[in-house]
């Protein structure tokens, strides 16, 4: 991978906008730090983290790879150009039933 350029500070970390090499295709990394974590914190995290690189959904964010050292976990993403859930729901819609309605959706499949 190689970083391009450093996106913005994330809710819980640093994220990064790299490229893969061979491929030229844009991934984000994030960078978490490990020392804002507890350790029950740290094993509910790493066991999502198994289930999301299982996961293949038009709707959930791809979750290529992962790695870790000592302070960090990395976080190698599907790289998404500018989209929120809030303005993805005010986009598709327009109303507080239909937003409703998908949110439910969306927790079934939790």
């Amino acid at each position: 991978m190689e970083v391009n350029l450093k996106n913005k500070l994330g809710a819980f970390g640093e994220v990064y906008i790299c490229y893969h090499r061979a491929t030229e295709h844009a991934r984000a990394v994030k960078i978490l730090p490990k020392v804002t974590m507890n350790d029950a914190e740290k094993r509910r995290f790493l066991k999502e983290m198994s289930a999301l690189r299982i996961m293949d959904h038009p709707n959930i964010v791809r979750l290529y790879e992962t790695y870790n050292d000592d302070k960090r976990y990395y976080l190698v993403t599907e790289y998404i150009i500018h989209v929120t859930l809030d303005s993805a729901l005010v986009v598709k819609y327009s109303t507080d039933l239909q937003g409703r309605r998908f949110c439910q959706r969306g927790m079934q499949c939790i």
